[in-house]
Protein backbone atom coordinates (compact mmCIF):
# COMPACT_ATOMS: atom_id res chain seq x y z
CA UNK A 1 0.00 0.00 0.00
CA UNK A 2 1.02 3.79 -0.57
CA UNK A 3 0.46 6.28 2.04
CA UNK A 4 0.52 9.94 0.64
CA UNK A 5 3.27 12.15 2.16
CA UNK A 6 1.80 15.20 0.39
CA UNK A 7 -1.96 14.77 2.33
CA UNK A 8 -0.40 15.01 5.47
CA UNK A 9 1.78 17.61 5.87
CA UNK A 10 2.29 18.16 9.75
CA UNK A 11 3.10 14.34 9.72
CA UNK A 12 6.01 13.49 12.52
CA UNK A 13 5.45 10.18 13.44
CA UNK A 14 4.59 7.13 11.67
CA UNK A 15 4.78 3.65 13.17
CA UNK A 16 3.56 0.71 10.94
CA UNK A 17 3.42 -2.40 13.11
CA UNK A 18 2.10 -6.05 12.35
CA UNK A 19 1.05 -8.07 15.18
CA UNK A 20 0.55 -11.48 12.89
CA UNK A 21 2.87 -14.12 11.52
CA UNK A 22 4.15 -13.53 8.24
CA UNK A 23 3.40 -16.07 7.08
CA UNK A 24 -0.21 -15.36 7.54
CA UNK A 25 -0.19 -11.81 6.73
CA UNK A 26 1.43 -12.61 3.32
CA UNK A 27 4.02 -9.96 0.98
CA UNK A 28 3.23 -6.57 2.50
CA UNK A 29 5.03 -3.22 0.85
CA UNK A 30 4.74 0.66 2.14
CA UNK A 31 5.45 2.81 -0.59
CA UNK A 32 7.37 5.93 0.83
CA UNK A 33 7.64 9.14 -0.85
CA UNK A 34 9.56 12.79 0.62
CA UNK A 35 7.75 13.88 3.79
CA UNK A 36 9.72 17.17 5.45
CA UNK A 37 8.37 17.20 8.71
CA UNK A 38 8.90 13.28 9.25
CA UNK A 39 11.19 13.13 12.87
CA UNK A 40 9.93 9.28 14.19
CA UNK A 41 9.51 5.92 12.12
CA UNK A 42 8.60 2.56 12.86
CA UNK A 43 8.41 -0.17 10.53
CA UNK A 44 7.87 -4.00 10.06
CA UNK A 45 6.79 -3.64 6.59
CA UNK A 46 9.26 -3.91 3.06
CA UNK A 47 9.63 -0.18 2.68
CA UNK A 48 9.89 1.23 -1.07
CA UNK A 49 10.89 4.19 -2.50
CA UNK A 50 8.44 5.97 -4.69
CA UNK A 51 11.56 8.32 -5.68
CA UNK A 52 14.31 6.99 -7.74
CA UNK A 53 17.29 7.07 -5.30
CA UNK A 54 18.82 10.15 -6.38
CA UNK A 55 17.00 12.33 -3.85
CA UNK A 56 19.40 13.61 -1.24
CA UNK A 57 17.00 12.76 1.75
CA UNK A 58 13.49 11.77 1.49
CA UNK A 59 13.01 12.56 5.58
CA UNK A 60 15.63 15.65 5.96
CA UNK A 61 14.18 15.83 10.19
CA UNK A 62 14.31 12.44 10.80
CA UNK A 63 15.79 11.56 13.67
CA UNK A 64 14.75 8.25 14.92
CA UNK A 65 14.25 5.33 12.93
CA UNK A 66 13.98 1.74 13.99
CA UNK A 67 13.64 -1.35 11.30
CA UNK A 68 11.76 -4.68 11.91
CA UNK A 69 12.65 -6.38 8.44
CA UNK A 70 11.63 -9.75 8.50
CA UNK A 71 13.71 -11.73 5.34
CA UNK A 72 16.87 -10.80 3.45
CA UNK A 73 14.83 -8.74 0.81
CA UNK A 74 13.12 -6.30 3.34
CA UNK A 75 16.50 -5.75 5.49
CA UNK A 76 18.64 -4.76 2.14
CA UNK A 77 15.42 -2.63 0.99
CA UNK A 78 15.35 -0.80 4.52
CA UNK A 79 19.47 -0.44 3.87
CA UNK A 80 18.43 1.62 0.74
CA UNK A 81 16.01 3.80 3.02
CA UNK A 82 18.78 4.64 5.24
CA UNK A 83 21.22 5.84 2.33
CA UNK A 84 18.25 8.39 1.87
CA UNK A 85 17.63 9.40 5.21
CA UNK A 86 21.44 9.77 6.75
CA UNK A 87 20.23 12.59 9.40
CA UNK A 88 19.01 9.55 12.16
CA UNK A 89 20.34 10.38 15.25
CA UNK A 90 18.47 6.94 16.68
CA UNK A 91 18.39 3.89 14.65
CA UNK A 92 17.82 0.34 15.79
CA UNK A 93 17.93 -2.61 14.08
CA UNK A 94 15.57 -5.75 14.58
CA UNK A 95 16.61 -8.52 12.24
CA UNK A 96 17.19 -12.27 12.87
CA UNK A 97 17.53 -14.06 9.77
CA UNK A 98 16.47 -17.63 9.30
CA UNK A 99 18.56 -20.67 9.17
CA UNK A 100 18.63 -21.05 5.69
CA UNK A 101 19.59 -17.28 4.96
CA UNK A 102 21.90 -16.85 8.26
CA UNK A 103 25.21 -17.27 5.80
CA UNK A 104 24.26 -15.89 2.35
CA UNK A 105 26.28 -12.98 1.83
CA UNK A 106 25.17 -9.23 2.28
CA UNK A 107 26.88 -6.57 0.90
CA UNK A 108 25.66 -3.53 2.92
CA UNK A 109 26.21 0.10 1.04
CA UNK A 110 28.81 2.48 1.56
CA UNK A 111 26.81 5.08 3.96
CA UNK A 112 28.01 7.67 6.19
CA UNK A 113 25.24 8.97 9.51
CA UNK A 114 26.80 12.28 10.40
CA UNK A 115 24.74 12.53 13.59
CA UNK A 116 24.17 9.15 14.33
CA UNK A 117 24.63 9.14 18.26
CA UNK A 118 22.39 5.87 19.38
CA UNK A 119 23.05 2.64 17.60
CA UNK A 120 21.02 -0.73 18.80
CA UNK A 121 21.79 -4.02 16.90
CA UNK A 122 19.21 -7.07 18.10
CA UNK A 123 20.36 -9.20 15.46
CA UNK A 124 22.98 -12.69 15.34
CA UNK A 125 26.62 -11.15 15.28
CA UNK A 126 27.44 -11.72 11.82
CA UNK A 127 24.91 -9.20 10.79
CA UNK A 128 25.69 -6.72 13.41
CA UNK A 129 29.37 -7.18 12.94
CA UNK A 130 29.09 -6.51 9.17
CA UNK A 131 26.81 -2.97 10.19
CA UNK A 132 29.86 -2.01 12.88
CA UNK A 133 32.74 -2.45 10.07
CA UNK A 134 31.01 0.01 8.48
CA UNK A 135 32.76 2.48 10.59
CA UNK A 136 36.26 0.79 10.10
CA UNK A 137 35.64 0.79 6.39
CA UNK A 138 34.05 4.37 5.92
CA UNK A 139 34.02 5.99 9.22
CA UNK A 140 30.72 5.57 8.80
CA UNK A 141 29.45 6.47 12.74
CA UNK A 142 31.49 9.58 13.38
CA UNK A 143 29.29 10.93 16.56
CA UNK A 144 28.01 7.75 17.88
CA UNK A 145 28.50 7.33 21.54
CA UNK A 146 25.56 5.08 22.53
CA UNK A 147 25.99 1.45 21.75
CA UNK A 148 23.68 -2.03 22.50
CA UNK A 149 23.97 -5.10 20.64
CA UNK A 150 22.48 -8.22 21.12
CA UNK A 151 23.13 -12.12 20.09
CA UNK A 152 26.45 -11.89 20.84
CA UNK A 153 28.25 -16.40 22.07
CA UNK A 154 30.55 -16.07 24.66
CA UNK A 155 33.32 -17.28 22.70
CA UNK A 156 36.75 -16.21 21.89
CA UNK A 157 36.14 -15.53 18.35
CA UNK A 158 33.18 -13.45 18.45
CA UNK A 159 34.44 -11.49 21.42
CA UNK A 160 38.23 -10.87 19.59
CA UNK A 161 35.95 -9.67 16.47
CA UNK A 162 33.53 -7.27 19.16
CA UNK A 163 36.84 -5.88 20.39
CA UNK A 164 38.40 -5.32 17.25
CA UNK A 165 35.25 -2.76 16.19
CA UNK A 166 34.42 -1.50 19.93
CA UNK A 167 38.17 -0.42 19.39
CA UNK A 168 37.11 2.11 16.22
CA UNK A 169 34.61 3.34 18.17
CA UNK A 170 34.07 6.56 20.63
CA UNK A 171 31.74 5.10 22.85
CA UNK A 172 30.75 6.58 26.21
CA UNK A 173 27.13 3.96 26.63
CA UNK A 174 27.44 0.43 26.09
CA UNK A 175 24.98 -2.38 26.19
CA UNK A 176 25.80 -6.00 25.47
CA UNK A 177 23.38 -9.07 26.00
CA UNK A 178 25.21 -11.94 25.65
CA UNK A 179 24.33 -16.46 25.47
CA UNK A 180 26.78 -18.76 27.00
CA UNK A 181 28.38 -20.85 24.33
CA UNK A 182 31.45 -22.18 25.74
CA UNK A 183 34.10 -21.86 28.38
CA UNK A 184 36.76 -19.15 28.25
CA UNK A 185 39.92 -21.10 28.38
CA UNK A 186 42.04 -17.99 27.10
CA UNK A 187 41.16 -15.38 29.86
CA UNK A 188 42.94 -13.01 28.21
CA UNK A 189 40.83 -12.15 25.79
CA UNK A 190 38.71 -10.43 28.23
CA UNK A 191 40.80 -8.00 28.76
CA UNK A 192 41.32 -7.79 24.93
CA UNK A 193 37.65 -7.08 25.21
CA UNK A 194 37.71 -4.14 28.42
CA UNK A 195 40.63 -2.16 26.67
CA UNK A 196 38.79 -1.72 23.42
CA UNK A 197 36.23 0.00 26.03
CA UNK A 198 38.60 3.01 27.03
CA UNK A 199 36.15 5.78 26.71
CA UNK A 200 33.07 3.82 28.05
CA UNK A 201 31.27 5.46 31.12
CA UNK A 202 28.43 3.12 31.45
CA UNK A 203 28.72 -0.36 31.14
CA UNK A 204 25.65 -2.97 31.31
CA UNK A 205 26.41 -6.63 30.30
CA UNK A 206 23.35 -8.98 30.22
CA UNK A 207 23.24 -12.62 30.39
CA UNK A 208 20.59 -13.65 27.37
CA UNK A 209 17.44 -15.25 29.37
CA UNK A 210 17.15 -18.02 26.79
CA UNK A 211 19.93 -20.11 28.30
CA UNK A 212 18.86 -20.23 31.96
CA UNK A 213 17.70 -23.56 32.32
CA UNK A 214 20.54 -25.32 30.08
CA UNK A 215 22.58 -26.91 32.63
CA UNK A 216 25.78 -26.52 30.64
CA UNK A 217 24.77 -22.61 29.96
CA UNK A 218 24.85 -22.60 33.82
CA UNK A 219 27.98 -23.65 34.40
CA UNK A 220 29.82 -22.01 31.92
CA UNK A 221 27.70 -18.82 33.49
CA UNK A 222 29.26 -19.51 37.05
CA UNK A 223 33.07 -19.81 35.44
CA UNK A 224 32.33 -16.45 33.78
CA UNK A 225 31.39 -14.82 36.97
CA UNK A 226 34.18 -16.49 38.45
CA UNK A 227 35.99 -15.14 35.57
CA UNK A 228 34.80 -11.63 35.61
CA UNK A 229 35.20 -11.14 39.64
CA UNK A 230 38.99 -12.34 38.95
CA UNK A 231 39.48 -9.48 35.72
CA UNK A 232 37.72 -6.99 38.32
CA UNK A 233 39.90 -7.73 41.37
CA UNK A 234 42.97 -7.23 38.84
CA UNK A 235 41.90 -4.28 37.29
CA UNK A 236 41.69 -2.64 40.68
CA UNK A 237 45.15 -3.44 41.27
CA UNK A 238 46.74 -2.51 38.21
CA UNK A 239 48.49 0.82 37.12
CA UNK A 240 46.74 1.04 33.80
CA UNK A 241 43.02 0.65 34.45
CA UNK A 242 41.23 -0.80 31.43
CA UNK A 243 38.36 1.06 32.12
CA UNK A 244 39.50 4.64 33.37
CA UNK A 245 36.03 6.83 32.89
CA UNK A 246 33.69 4.06 34.33
CA UNK A 247 30.96 5.69 36.43
CA UNK A 248 28.30 3.32 36.21
CA UNK A 249 28.82 -0.79 35.71
CA UNK A 250 25.89 -2.99 36.09
CA UNK A 251 26.35 -6.75 35.73
CA UNK A 252 23.30 -9.16 35.21
CA UNK A 253 24.78 -12.37 35.45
Amino acid sequence: FSLRFGDMTMLKRLSVRYFSRPEYRGKQELRLAPCPQLEELDLDVKPSLAYSQGVGNLFPRLKTLVCRPDDLDAYLDFWNLLQCSTSVEHLRFVYYREDEDHEAQVIIPRVVFPRLKSLVLQSHFNESYRVLRLQERYASFPALTRLEIEGIFIHERELELLATRLSTLNLTHLQVAFTMAERLEDKSVLFRLFRSMVGVRHLILIKSKYDRRDSRHVEYRSCLVADMTSLFHQMKHSPNSLLPRLSCLDLRL
